[in-house]
């Protein structure tokens, strides 16, 4: 697993100047990289690989924004079918095709630009692809570095006095999930499309 900040932008956030502690805050940044992507947030490139449902024009790809996508086939009986990618924006591609929007994941069948139903089947349309971010933006390193800081502090344990200050930056070992890294989560968390 990949961590989505280095540990040295973990180490200037937390004002950590020695090299003591690199290998346990090695640790605190890969599990809150691997916390914040459980959730089904977007990252940096994660691999997918997805089956769905035939028998629709479109399916929704679970994870979005979309970085890639590697692999679409759509099996009738025993065959399998190859889809290849053709523009949002139009295009004439054959017979075997799809369109993705990356933002909103919607996969579109399409045969010759005109969009048509994936091949009616259950589990019979196969897609890998890569989702989140060819370059992981700041806010959400950011969250990563405020859930590392709140694992970090909550393993030293914490310099006020609890009941003090009101905020989430008191350490406690009642919660994993900061209320700050909610509202940066909050802003990747849409309603889910049908």
């Amino acid at each position: 697993m990949t961590s989505l900040i280095t540990l040295q932008e973990a180490k200037d956030f937390l004002n950590i100047t020695t090299t003591t502690d690199d290998a346990e805050l090695g640790l605190f940044t890969d599990a809150a990289s691997q916390i914040w992507l459980a959730r089904g947030l977007p990252g940096a490139g994660t691999p997918r690989d997805e089956f769905y449902d035939g028998g629709t024009t479109r399916i929704v790809l679970r994870y979005t924004p979309i970085v890639s996508v590697t692999a679409v086939s759509e099996t009738i009986g025993a065959i399998t079918y190859p889809l290849t990618e053709q523009p949002v924006d139009g295009g004439t591609a054959g017979a075997y095709a799809f369109t993705v929007d990356p933002f909103t994941g919607v996969m579109c069948r399409r045969m010759a630009g005109v969009a048509i139903p994936f091949a009616d089947g259950t589990t019979n349309v196969h897609v890998t692809y890569s989702s989140g971010f060819a370059t992981v933006p700041e806010d959400i390193k950011l969250a990563i570095k405020l859930l590392t800081r709140h694992m970090w502090q909550t393993q030293r344990g914490g310099s006020q006095r609890p009941g003090k200050g009101g905020n989430d930056d008191t350490p406690s070992v009642a919660f994993i999930w900061p209320n700050r890294v909610q509202e940066i989560a909050d802003a990747y968390t849409g309603p889910v499309v049908a």
